[in-house]
């Protein structure tokens, strides 16, 4: 990975990272400017559908219906 990946996915994958560890919304809510900015449109809803189908089909709705709506 570290040979052979982009400069911007590894920085993407870092904040992630980053994100992960310190489970803070505010993190979260950075990450989303951080990944806007360093995956492509194709890159982006690739890793939205992975999270999304790795979700239990409610959590997935309620997902959907904050990212959509902004309504938790």
């Amino acid at each position: 990975m570290a040979a052979f990946a982009k400069d911007r996915h590894k920085r993407a994958c870092r904040m992630l990272g980053y994100a992960l560890t310190l489970d803070d919304p505010g993190t979260w809510g950075q990450t989303t400017l951080i990944l806007s900015h360093r995956l492509t449109g194709m890159e982006l809803v690739s890793l939205a559908f992975a999270a999304m189908r790795a979700l239990e089909p409610d959590a997935r709705e309620a997902v959907f219906t904050a990212a959509q709506w902004g309504q938790a």
